[in-house]
């Protein structure tokens, strides 16, 4: 990969990047600190503010929808998309939505940009599968960006943990760049929180994508930012070389 690659975490599972002469943005829920959001069964609180500027998402060629918890995509989130075409797992009420199930692939070519093939990847969200299907899965996604000069490959996990179908969707695959939702995020402090298990990744399974996939970076997002994502990656302790952490507002530029 000689191309630059411009990441922007904006907080929680929201981030904007610029890719060659592409602008991909994910998952916007951008909620303001102090913000509940109830889940039936546990409720949880934005404990930061979303870091961005309304220039951040101008001229977004489309944005990626994981799935449709309201950490992942709020009513103001879904304004700032504006015309810019979406792929999501389901439908979110826009006209511009690519309904992608696990195993589809999509291809966005814009002239002058280059072409982006998007691939729909299993996410599966409990350390328990059965009871990840209860929560609600939704879909990573692999992108393979050329613009008929340069290439590169990019995973963006959703929530998800490293299940046998996630290691079948991805091994082999050469991956420049893979953005991991980590976090630690539980179901609350109750007894379905015990049941459950984990619902997302924890920087033990970073190290071991590491390991499995060996990516050239490794950029964790989706912690830190609502009371039940339970992980301070910042605190994690060594980690692979890969790994980059940045804070909401931060920007990592790779090339």
């Amino acid at each position: 990969m000689t191309m630059d690659i411009r990441l922007k975490w904006v907080g929680g599972a929201t981030w904007v990047m610029d890719i060659g002469n592409f602008k991909i943005a994910c998952d916007p829920v951008l909620c303001a600190k102090g913000t509940v959001h109830d889940y039936r069964f546990f409720k949880s609180e934005r404990l930061e503010n979303p870091v961005y500027t309304r220039d951040d998402f101008r001229g977004v060629d489309f944005w990626l929808i994981t799935h449709l918890h309201e950490d992942h995509l709020d009513m103001r989130g879904l304004a700032m998309t504006g015309d810019a075409p979406v792929i999501s797992p389901a439908q979110i009420g826009k006209k511009l939505t690519t309904v992608l199930k696990r195993g589809d692939t999509h291809r966005m070519d814009i002239p002058g940009k280059g072409s982006v093939v998007i691939t729909a990847i299993p996410a599966i969200h409990s350390i328990r599968p059965l009871l990840g299907g209860m929560v609600g899965n939704g879909n990573g996604y692999l992108l393979g960006y050329g613009d008929g000069n340069e290439s590169c490959s990019i995973y963006v996990s959703g929530d998800t943990l490293i299940h046998r179908r996630v290691v079948r969707a991805l091994v082999g695959k050469p991956l420049d760049l893979a953005i991991l939702n980590t976090g630690n995020a539980v179901l609350g402090g109750g007894l379905l929180s015990g049941i459950a298990g984990r619902i997302t990744m924890n920087m033990k399974d970073v190290a071991k994508f590491d390991r499995l996939f060996h990516p050239k970076t490794i950029v964790p997002v989706h912690w830190g930012t609502f009371s039940h994502y339970r992980e301070r990656v910042d605190s994690a302790g060594d980690l692979p070389a890969s790994v980059k952490i940045i804070h909401p507002g931060e920007t990592l530029t790779l090339g």
